[in-house]
């Protein structure tokens, strides 16, 4: 006879306790579980949270539970449009989102910007293997640091992770240019919240040999009064 299981909803439980006390898009909240599952973005992590968060308060409210009715009045502005249809069923109302506390609903138009412009930059400059730098300001990283200690989620990667990935990821796929971490030709940097791209590019060393066949050739540049005393390497250079 096989045994039952049952799963306690740590995942949903956490979430909640995060939109109760901020309003998250997609990508912040699923950013919170990023090492949870393999092979999701975080947008669709946090679309997927939020279905299921409606979903199990709606069960409960139809059940009779007043305190999940309340409870989904409460956080579905922090929630965002996954709840809109629900809410109105449940209230009467049209639902007004808030904006994202951390990204302020910019993080998703930022990595399509910076993919798009980036591509170009690197295609400019004929450059084939790249890296991406992420500068984001205090006030982001500050606050989704503050949420994780808040909440107690250890399974969180930062927003500079997810920019990174996300933009060498769509730049790949491009053809123009590939990630590479060894040995890159160039740093494409996006900086958030503002969205500005610029590129790096590595200074690198050219060697060579050069046999000089005369005695009154110079090694570097040898001024005179009127002018280099000597035929120079340097000059030739």
């Amino acid at each position: 006879m096989g045994s039952t299981m049952s799963l306690e909803p740590w995942v949903t439980g956490k979430a909640l306790e995060a939109l109760r006390r901020y309003p998250l898009c997609d990508r912040c909240l699923g950013r919170l579980f990023a090492r949870l599952a393999h092979g999701w973005g975080n947008d669709e992590r946090g679309d997927s949270i939020k279905r299921v968060l409606v979903m199990e308060l709606h069960r409960r409210a139809r059940e009779g539970d007043g305190d999940a009715e309340r409870l989904l009045e409460e956080v579905a502005p922090n929630l965002g449009a996954q709840a809109a249809g629900v809410y109105r069923l449940v209230t009467g109302r049209t639902l007004e989102p808030r904006p994202c506390a951390v990204c302020g609903g910019r993080l998703g138009r930022v990595i399509e910007e910076a993919s798009r412009l980036g591509a170009q930059l690197l295609q400019a400059y004929e450059v084939e293997r790249f890296v991406v730098g992420v500068r984001a300001s205090p006030e982001v990283t500050g606050l989704e640091e503050r949420i994780k200690m808040e909440v107690g989620l250890p399974y969180g990667e930062s927003v500079r992770s997810e920019i990174r990935r996300e933009v060498g990821k769509r730049i790949a796929a491009t053809g123009v240019a590939a990630v590479d971490f060894e040995s890159p030709e160039a740093t494409l940097l996006v900086e958030f919240p503002s969205g500005r791209v610029s590129l790096q590019v590595n200074s690198f060393m050219i060697k060579g040999y050069y046999w000089k066949t005369g005695r009154m050739i110079s090694q570097a540049y040898w001024p005179g009064p009127g002018g280099p005393r000597y035929f120079s390497v340097e000059q030739a250079l």
